[in-house]
């Protein structure tokens, strides 16, 4: 990300916040290029990155936890900061990067498919990568197409993951997973959520006989909260997806 001493672009919708409707929104803005500021002077990131967690957010503009993991949500959803690596605990903060569109002239007229990639780093797992920057009549539309590409994107990564942890091989495919990682999404739990619930969870119940219970309709329940809250020590980074090759055999739980 290239910047200027002296200067900092503003990501293009931001200028399209309401003043009075999405107050909360510019806030966000306003504290989170604060950050990017301090880093590009102090920092030891690169330039335009920042390190930000749900619960600094929550602290520092004394909102709740889940108002401070909606509004990074939905910053991530409309390319105003992308994820770089990801913190392994609630502890260890998140890098992510502010983006101002100084690409936009490459993103423009680019198909949707395309404009949405897999990030390289494996420390991103398989969370995206986004650089569609939409400012047609149809942005909101655009926004609904893609949030349904992310999502079927986080429910693949999210089985493949938890098929790694518990060594089965549920399908990505399946209905009621899909049914119910994006009943999750839609309460505003983000894919970190879902790595959390599932740590958790391999640690207490594997190789006991609550090991059965390792499973999409269990893990993400209507009890899904209740989990990701639980006081463990999981002291481990999440695992690197790159070697998971997926499964054709369907097993009914």
């Amino acid at each position: 990300m290239k910047s200027q001493i002296g200067y900092f672009k503003t990501n293009i919708q931001v200028l399209k916040f309401d003043n009075i409707k999405d107050i909360d929104k510019i806030i966000f803005n306003h504290y989170i290029t604060k950050k990017v500021n301090y880093n590009n002077m102090n920092g030891n990131l690169p330039k335009g990155q920042f390190y930000i967690s749900n619960g600094t957010v929550s602290k520092d503009l004394n909102i709740s936890i889940g108002k401070a993991k909606r509004l990074i949500k939905n910053f991530k959803e409309l390319n105003i900061i992308q994820l770089v690596q990801l913190g392994n605990t609630d502890n260890k903060p998140s890098v992510y990067e502010y983006s101002n569109n100084i690409d936009l002239g490459y993103d423009l007229g680019h198909n949707l498919g395309n404009d949405i990639k897999e990030a390289s780093n494996s420390n991103n797992l398989c969370l995206l990568d986004e650089h569609t920057y939409d400012i047609g009549d149809d942005i909101e539309n655009c926004h609904s197409k893609k949030n349904n590409i992310n999502n079927n994107k986080i429910v693949s990564c999210v089985v493949d993951y938890l098929n790694k942890k518990t060594g089965k091989r549920f399908k990505k495919t399946s209905v009621k997973t899909k049914s119910l990682i994006n009943a999750r999404l839609n309460e505003g739990f983000d894919e970190e959520d879902f790595y959390r619930v599932i740590n958790i969870k391999s640690k207490q119940w594997l190789y006991t006989e609550m090991e059965k219970y390792l499973r999409p309709e269990t893990l993400f329940s209507n009890k899904f909260e209740g989990y990701l809250n639980e006081e463990v020590d999981i002291n481990e980074d999440i695992d690197d997806l790159n070697d998971i090759k997926p499964f054709d055999i369907e097993f009914d739980f």
